[in-house]
């Protein structure tokens, strides 16, 4: 996922067909455990998606929203120093801001 501006931002452990046949979760690492820091995209009804933050109380939901508003959503709201995803695991990263 890129950020606006076309800095990339975060990996996503699932295929390139994410939005059509599975969850689009993010990571900020390449490696598992994957980070538990970044929002997701899950499909909702009717070809519309949610974004989620799974690890989170209450998991803040954000949806019914299409495709491109789901990853906008996602790209816009990374902190500012998230930086592109990390070849390594979890214990590697710092912590975002």
């Amino acid at each position: 996922m890129d950020r606006p501006g076309g800095r990339p931002a975060v990996a996503s452990y699932c295929s390139e067909t994410a939005f059509e046949i599975c969850a689009a979760p993010f990571s900020r690492c390449t490696g598992f455990p994957w980070s538990r820091d970044v929002p997701s995209i899950f499909p909702d009804h009717g070809g519309r998606f949610r974004v989620i933050r799974l690890y989170e109380p209450g998991g803040q939901i954000i949806g019914s929203l299409t495709a491109d508003e789901a990853v906008e959503l996602v790209a816009s709201h990374l902190p500012a120093d998230c930086g592109p995803a990390i070849d390594g695991t979890p214990d590697v990263l710092g912590p975002l801001s």
